[in-house]
């Protein structure tokens, strides 16, 4: 958090092979702080931040089984509903 300095999770884009400019995006973020929109707003920040700063043309999203918020998030943000 930005304002106390505690850790709130994590937001993770992995490319297995850079030349092929595709990605791998996971985020998890402690219960605590959960339905306070900073997972939208770190998924959104990082999203970005790979298709924009790194160049990826592909970004696939891993999402444990039952994480419906996560599910949620990708279907009305990312996949156009």
């Amino acid at each position: 958090m930005k304002d106390t300095g505690e850790f709130m999770g994590h937001s993770l884009v992995r490319m297995p092979e850079y030349k092929n400019r595709d990605g791998e995006f996971s985020i998890s973020v402690f219960p605590k702080f959960l339905r306070q929109g900073y997972g939208t707003e770190a998924a959104m920040f990082t999203v970005g931040y790979a298709f924009r700063a790194l160049g990826l043309q592909r970004l696939s999203l891993f999402v444990l089984d039952g994480n419906t918020a996560t599910r949620r998030l990708y279907k009305d943000r990312f996949s156009g509903g």
